[in-house]
């Protein structure tokens, strides 16, 4: 080494010059956060029962009898980055290899697997006979990270982490995704005009672009004039059948997306409320208060009412229009209905449509004599023309 030379001062510069965002701490040692965007997305499990060693265990271990579990599978597009932290000791690089510490927030990445990716800088030391190492680690940790560490290779076909760790991973998920969306630019399907992304929404079922004003605009009509099912994809190829592929209809939007594009609250609940009213009425098995005055629904499990926040109304399963066959009646619990108007809260038979009157007695489809003068009348028409 020549008087006044020293390579660790060279390679620390170089490297900085290649990666500007690496954090120089002192002389020798320097700190730089490897961004973790595997592709494909990694498949993550998050088990509730895991103890709080769970990121060192495996899934096998980690479902053993001693403890039930309820997984719950989760694809992540981006992880937290992976703090390498570095330091070029005396020596370096001929005597001495470089000494690192991984890390990574909310220790998300196994320390096997981190011991693992430590050790192969010892290795690829060796490998380059003892030169300057540094770029050709971080560009190894940068494919490692691309491909998910191979965690998809495991005997568990995934990583698996305590459910504790969810919220965490899958809010950075949402936020780091939200950030590259903003940033970029996009034509918007409806206008036409490019916008930028801070000024656009992503639909989160078939991710088309539009710019936030014409998706107001266009739901807002739709929602004002009644038409529910227009609440959707507005790009006319959403849902074309593919190569090999069936066509399907575009999905009505949730509450919480239209929420998130801007859309009033008052608009919001009107679509709920009329989407809910379009099922309840299409839908063999609502059950009717016989009350003149009210003839309002009685309570359902399919149909639950709307809640204050709408952001945790629930995902509906046959949104599409689709209804159920009618059910049929095999227990006696099963004829108490109640009725769902706060106004009301009558307590009938859905067999005889009379008042309450316990599992035990039996009863019988309502006799048409015993029917108001209103439904004797459409029952009278019903027979005379059918």
């Amino acid at each position: 080494m020549a008087d006044g030379f020293d390579e660790r001062e060279e390679e620390l510069s170089s490297v900085e010059a290649i990666y500007p965002e690496i954090i120089i701490t002192n002389k020798y040692t320097a700190s730089l956060d490897i961004k973790v965007a595997p592709s494909p997305p990694l498949l993550v499990r998050f088990v509730p029962s895991a103890p709080a060693t769970a990121v060192k265990a495996t899934f096998a271990q980690v479902t053993a009898p001693t403890g039930a579990h309820i997984e719950h599978d989760v694809h992540l597009s981006h992880l937290p980055p992976l703090n390498l932290r570095v330091t070029l000791p005396d020596g370096y690089p001929i005597e001495a290899e470089a000494e690192v510490d991984l890390k990574t927030e909310h220790d998300w990445l196994p320390r096997s697997k981190l011991d693992e990716l430590q050790k192969q800088l010892i290795d690829l030391w060796e490998d380059l006979g003892r030169c300057q190492v540094l770029y050709s680690y971080i560009d190894h940790l940068e494919n490692a990270a691309s491909s998910g560490f191979s965690l998809d290779q495991s005997d568990d076909g995934c990583l698996t982490l305590a459910a504790s760790l969810e919220p965490a991973l899958v809010s950075f998920d949402k936020e780091t995704k939200l950030k590259q969306f903003q940033e970029g630019t996009y034509d918007c399907g409806i206008c036409l005009e490019p916008k930028k992304g801070t000024q656009c929404h992503k639909l989160d079922k078939c991710d088309h672009v539009f710019c936030v004003q014409c998706l107001q605009d266009c739901y807002n009509n739709s929602i004002t004039e009644g038409a529910v099912a227009d609440v959707c994809c507005l790009d006319p190829s959403c849902g074309q059948a593919k190569t090999g592929q069936r066509a399907r209809k575009p999905k009505p939007l949730h509450p919480r997306e239209l929420l998130a594009m801007g859309v009033e609250d008052s608009m919001v609940r009107r679509y709920v409320e009329m989407k809910r009213k379009k099922r309840l009425e299409s839908d063999k098995d609502t059950v009717y208060c016989p009350r003149e005055w009210c003839t309002k629904p009685a309570r359902s499990r399919k149909y639950p009412p709307i809640p204050d926040d709408l952001t945790v109304y629930p995902d509906s399963g046959s949104d599409d229009g689709t209804v159920s066959e009618p059910k049929i009646i095999t227990d006696d619990d099963d004829r108490l209905c109640i009725c769902e108007n706060p106004k009301c809260g009558m307590a009938f038979c859905k067999v005889c449509y009379k008042s309450w009157h316990g599992p035990i007695e039996r009863c019988h489809p309502r006799n048409p004599d015993e029917l108001s003068a209103e439904d004797k009348a459409s029952y009278e028409y019903i027979m005379a023309h059918t």
